[in-house]
């Protein structure tokens, strides 16, 4: 994993979303996705934050095609330069005005915890890590150690760990592909973070929520239809969001 240190203050700050809105064989409800998430975040901002697109992959296999792509988000925003990438899914929202602002991100990577290798933004289903969250204290904890959790429509990455993680997510789309199984970037996290001695943290009230009533790419149906709905959605409180029967054995 590289050594370098992010230069202080955070100087270069990038965001990026990932969208198939305009990728030839992308279904067609991806029509319009990236206006819209546009035009929700200058609701709120104004243009304060500027998007990069991140053109999304297609696969047959589920999770492969999303994987592929913040692999290479990651590997751009590190041959950028960056000295830390907000990252979003194209139906990511906001749930707080005050996270437009470049002085308040650099207030958050700075005050993250140093063996951070993602900083979650939103999520649900968390197993957090209650050996290491003082049960006193967790109600303020502005960070939250996890074990595990799903969600990956906002998070953040800084510099020194976007090699290991654009590399993980790599070799997680080809293991994929070769054994024909289900992807999950989400899981991918916790697998590189045991590996490198490092830690998930969730953000503690959430800064992201997902947009409801939206298409899922991965499920090819309404995200209200599948079996978890949107009951997590607009939750912005870790400890209730989290989730009382986990699976710590998927890969």
């Amino acid at each position: 994993m590289e050594n370098t240190s992010p230069s202080e203050g955070y100087e270069k700050v990038i965001h990026m979303v990932v969208s198939l809105d305009g990728v030839k064989g992308a279904d067609e409800e991806n029509k319009g996705r990236l206006d819209r998430f546009r035009s929700k975040w200058e609701s709120s901002c104004g243009p304060r934050i500027h998007f990069q697109v991140c053109p999304g992959n297609l696969s047959p296999i589920t999770g492969v095609g999303l994987t592929k792509s913040f692999s290479a988000c990651l590997k751009n925003a590190h041959n950028q330069g960056a000295d830390a990438v907000f990252m979003y899914e194209d139906d990511a929202l906001l749930f707080d005005p005050r996270f437009c602002s470049l002085e308040y991100q650099r207030k958050f990577l700075l005050a993250a915890p140093e063996d951070a290798l993602v900083l979650l933004l939103g999520g649900h289903d968390f197993v957090i890590d209650w050996d290491s969250n003082d049960s006193q204290q967790t109600p303020s904890a502005p960070f939250v150690k996890l074990i595990q959790s799903y969600g990956t429509y906002g998070y953040a990455v800084t510099r020194s760990n976007m090699p290991s993680l654009s590399s993980l997510f790599s070799e997680q789309a080809t293991s994929c592909v070769q054994e024909a199984r289900k992807c999950s970037p989400d899981v991918s996290f916790y697998h590189l973070a045991r590996s490198y001695d490092k830690h998930i943290y969730a953000v503690n009230p959430l800064l992201v929520d997902h947009d409801k009533g939206t298409y899922s790419n991965t499920w090819k149906k309404l995200r209200s239809s599948t079996k978890t709905g949107e009951v997590w959605m607009g939750n912005r409180n870790v400890y209730e969001a989290v989730n009382p029967n986990p699976n710590l054995n998927i890969k």
